[in-house]
Formats: C-alpha cells, structure tokens, sequence
C-alpha cells in the first residue's frame, strides 16, 4: 500500500512538472510571436518612413523639375540668379567671335554666356527672341553691343539685361505687351526706333552715357531710372516720362 502511494505521489510531482512545462512554452512562444511581429512592425515602419522620403524627396524633385507655367511671371532675380545657357541651346555660328542665330531651347529664361567655345559672344540676330518666342527673360554679355529687332512683337519677354548695350534701334522692342524691367547697362549712346508699348508698369534703366532717345511711343507707367542731370532725365521732362534717381 505504501509502495502504491509512493509510486501514485510521483507521477503526480511529474505530471506537475509538465504542465508548467506546457505553460512556459507557451509563453515562451507568445513572447517570440510578440517579438517577430514587433520587428515586423518595426520593419514595415521603416519602410513607411524610407517610403515617405522617397515621396518626399519625389515632391521635392517635381517641385524642381517642375516647368514653368506660360502664363507666369518672373522676377529680375529670376534671371540675375539664373545658370548660363548651354551653348545647345543656340543656333549659333562660331569663327573669330560667335553670333547667335537663334534658340531652341525651352528654358524661359536665357542667359547668355559671354564665350562659346572659347569664343566671345558679341552679336545676336534679330531673329533671336522675336515674334512667337516663348522667352521671357534674357541677359546678354558684354560682348553683345547692339540691340536690332531682337524682341520684335515678342508678346512674353518680361525681363531684358544687357551689360554691354552700346546702341538700340530698328524695333529692337516693340509691342512687348508684357514687358516689366529693361536695364540697358552702363554703355547705352543710342535708343532709337522703338515702341515700348506694354501693359505693365514699366522700368527701364537708361545710362548717363546715353546722348539719343527717339523712341517715340511711351506708356504712361514707364519709369526711367537714370543719373540726376543726365540726358536720360531730361528727356523724360520733356515728354512726361516719370523720372527716378537710380
């Protein structure tokens, strides 16, 4: 009888040990579910995070890449701060100095590089930013130094700089309807034959150097921005042009 008690007490102490056995694995394999399920979760968050900068950086490149619209306007920043054009983005022929026939580009904003293959630039034909062009800002090198229908019922240009301008005539600008910021550098002489008709409230710098203005169509938002007793302010006495110190 003692053995069968002994024996009966036994197998309840093992059978004991096996059901917490039982019960450890099965916290054992909960908590291991847990944790592969919390590295998953971990996992898929970083991919949610890398998707999201891809995405980001997606916006971000759109944003850059993004064209501008016809229809919007341009700062003279935009086109001070704007990269030179490369060299395939003109018609162009190319001997002692270059001369621009034309451009092909779709950039609305030129800058025109003072050399192409190492040769200076210093004549764009009238052809070059004219009519149905889309061009809305441009600025010459100093090597350009005349201006002859080069923006020619060119219903977009915005924005014209030029450094080394020495003499403007024969349409240069013409029916610019959109035309805001003209800056004729610093060797303008002559402004001749041109009809600055735009809608916009126009500002055209005109240098002390400049002894000839015959332009003979001024809008009544035309501002000339020259030197005080410069031929340029009293030109704009004379005819009612508003005249600003600059």
């Amino acid at each position: 009888m003692k053995k069968i008690i002994t024996i009966m007490a036994v197998l309840a102490v093992m059978t004991s040990f096996a059901a917490c056995g039982d019960k450890k694995d099965e916290k054992g394999n909960d908590s291991s579910s847990k944790q592969v399920a919390a590295e998953n979760n971990d996992g898929a968050e970083d991919n949610a995070d890398d998707d999201g900068e891809n995405t980001a950086d997606a916006d971000d490149d759109d944003d850059e890449q993004k064209p501008v619209a016809d229809d919007s306007p341009i700062t003279v920043d935009d086109v001070l701060n704007h990269p030179e054009t490369p060299a395939e983005d003109f018609e162009y022929r190319d001997g002692d100095f270059v001369v621009i026939e034309g451009y092909i580009g779709s950039d609305p904003i030129v800058v025109i590089p003072e050399q192409i293959n190492g040769h200076p630039v210093m004549v764009v034909n009238a052809n070059g930013f004219n009519l149905d062009s889309k061009v809305k800002g441009v600025s010459f090198p100093s090597g350009v130094t005349e201006l002859s229908g080069t923006f020619n019922c060119n219903k977009n240009i915005q924005v014209v700089i030029a450094k080394g301008i020495e003499e403007v005539d024969d349409g240069a600008f013409n029916q610019n309807g959109k035309l805001k910021y003209v800056d004729l550098g610093p060797n303008l002489i002559e402004l001749r034959e041109c009809q600055f008709v735009t809608d916009e409230e126009l500002e055209i710098h005109i240098p002390e150097s400049t002894t000839e203005i015959d332009s003979y169509m001024w809008e009544e938002k035309t501002t000339i921005v020259g030197a005080a007793g410069s031929y340029a302010e009293t030109y704009a006495n004379e005819n009612g042009i508003k005249f600003e110190v600059g």
